[in-house]
């Protein structure tokens, strides 16, 4: 098995590192139409691809929830390019192969990892012959999935190749007794056109172009009796605060009916939308130059993340759809060019430059209506032809503005069966991280409100912590030695960094440690034996490793509590 974790082209057993492999013809043999199938070729890796939205990885225990706003913990690259989870994830097909490298990344790969990297490679056209494949699948629970690709050769040194992918499932399964009964579906369409250039053997030229669209309607699963409306319950469970008199609701002041957790059903009246709109540019050029080789990688990524949904999950208030929505367009340049040596045997050497950055502005529009009304008074409201609440709707605009600029250098030494190889890469990284939020209040005739009131938008970051700007150094150092044809030992060692971050949307006026994260370093030890046995039938990796996280960066959604 051949693989590229270094950067180069090396059999599987010889590279430093513990790496696992799913090759195309792999993952149509065992099926594998989502990425959480690659967990089979990969232990104790785990994808997770479940909301359309924070697709999200784990890799030897580190976790990473994408909503935390920092880089993630394991970095994903497309044709040599990184790339947001949000986007490869949604729509695997075509794959020449994957691989996955465990332990933190910081030296080869433009943007450092504290737990590993995937790289996953698209099929290439094909010079010599036309060729094709096909794949179709169907479920009875009204899932589906046909892909396939086709490479034509224009000439000895064009050729072409365009990929598709049409998939659909029922995510969840979950249906909505308060709109018809209707399921979560999925839909997802993707194409991908790939043109290669060959004018010599030693120049290669690719350039593709990916668009994807998915759209998700997924409905969250409640259980229970059913709920009575807020404004209802206070005097059923509190009737000293209605004149003693306890209130009883009847089924149809109820949120809904029994639910019990075979039922998989939901209870919002609004729906629950949301769409990818993607478009992914690659360029890899390789020119063999003889004693060296040049290696220039280039991507842009344009994509739209919009989510639509009724946030009254419970439906707690009845006839009541607290909405919220989210757009998230950004744009994500890539620019990076490698010189690496030629020789096998003695001493080789890298050095490299990379360039990424990624702008964009997020929308974040919330009800977050008051009702904060006596039962009399909501009563009397809803008479008058008023909601029984305060409509407010706060707005949170985000803009994204990253930068990292790096440059790094490696020395190779290889003298028969040994091979010292280590590194440093020096980047810039750089963020403005600023939040604007604003208020909408009304309209509220009842409460004698003017029919509108806004609260303009105002900057909630403290200008002290809206600018990061940070140069760390990471790199890594590997040894192995062949003790035989078959067998490999190995040494390495591994650094990584990610930079802080400054939390969104936060309460106003709180201290700067619950607005600002520190940054995180990752130190790594590692020692692992790898090889084949049974005429190359069985390979096998072993390693033991210590990982030393300083500043570690994590999110948790929720704060559980009790009050007397």
């Amino acid at each position: 098995i051949v693989v590229t974790a270094t950067r180069r082209s090396e059999n599987l057993k010889d590279v430093p590192m513990t790496v696992n492999v799913a090759t195309g013809e792999q993952m149509a043999k065992l099926n594998i139409l989502d990425v959480s199938g690659i967990q089979q070729l990969a232990p104790g890796l785990e994808l997770t691809n479940t909301t359309g939205r924070n697709n999200s990885t784990t890799l030897r225990g580190v976790s990473f929830d994408p909503d935390q706003g920092t880089g993630p913990s394991v970095r994903v690259y497309f044709n040599e390019a990184p790339v947001d989870a949000q986007t490869v994830y949604t729509a695997l097909y075509d794959i020449q192969q994957i691989e996955v490298l465990r332990g933190p990344q910081g030296l080869l790969r433009g943007l450092s990892a504290p737990a590993g990297s995937i790289t996953i490679t698209s099929r290439r056209p094909n010079f010599d012959a036309a060729e094709g494949n096909v794949q179709a699948t169907a479920t009875l629970r009204n899932g589906y999935n046909l892909q396939g690709g086709v490479s034509v050769p224009l000439s000895d040194k064009l050729a072409f190749r365009v990929a598709g992918l049409i998939d659909g499932n029922r995510l969840n399964h979950v249906r909505n007794v308060n709109r018809d009964d209707q399921y979560s579906r999925s839909r997802t369409e993707s194409l991908r056109a790939t043109l290669g250039f060959r004018p010599s053997d030693d120049l290669t030229v690719y350039l593709s172009y990916q668009y994807l669209r998915a759209r998700n309607r997924q409905y969250w699963q409640v259980i229970g009796t059913g709920g009575a409306p807020g404004y209802i319950a206070g005097c059923y469970l509190k009737p000293s605060a209605c004149g003693g008199a306890q209130y009883i609701p009847d089924s149809t002041e109820l949120s809904g009916p029994a639910i019990s957790l075979r039922d998989r059903r939901a209870v919002t009246e609004g729906g629950f939308e949301r769409e990818n709109k993607s478009h992914l540019v690659n360029l890899n050029i390789d020119w063999d130059l003889g004693p060296a080789t040049l290696s220039a990688v280039g991507a842009y990524q344009y994509s739209t993340l919009v989510t639509h949904r009724d946030v009254d999950y419970g439906n707690a208030v009845p006839n009541y759809i607290a909405n919220s929505y989210v757009k998230s367009p950004y744009k994500v340049w890539t620019g990076e060019l490698r010189l690496t040596s030629n020789n096998v045997e003695g001493f080789g050497w890298g050095v490299g430059a990379f360039y990424t950055e990624t702008t964009g502005t997020t929308i974040f529009n919330e009800s977050n209506d008051s009702f904060a009304f006596p039962t009399s008074l909501s009563s009397t409201m809803t008479a008058l032809g008023a909601p029984p609440y305060l409509p407010i709707t706060s707005m949170v605009r985000v803009p994204v503005n990253n930068k990292t600029l790096s440059f790094n250098a490696n020395l190779r030494y290889t003298a028969g069966p040994l091979k010292i190889e280590g590194g440093l890469r020096y980047s810039i990284i750089k963020s403005v991280q600023t939040t604007q939020r604003g208020l909408l209040m009304g309209p509220n005739a009842f409460m004698g409100y003017p029919p509108q009131i806004t609260v303009p938008a105002y900057e909630i970051i403290p200008a002290h912590l809206q600018k990061h700007k940070d140069e760390p150094i990471t790199g890594g150092l590997n040894i192995s030695y062949a003790v035989s044809p078959d067998t490999n030992i190995y040494a390495a060692y591994g650094r990584a960094f990610r930079q802080g971050t400054t939390g969104v949307s936060t309460p106003a006026g709180i201290t700067d440690d619950l607005i600002s994260t520190k940054n995180e370093k990752t130190d790594s030890y590692e020692l692992g034996v790898k090889g084949s046995f049974g005429e190359r039938r069985w390979n096998y990796s072993v390693a033991v490793y210590y990982q030393k996280i300083k500043g570690f960066l994590s999110r948790f959604n929720d704060i559980y509590w009790e009050s007397a």
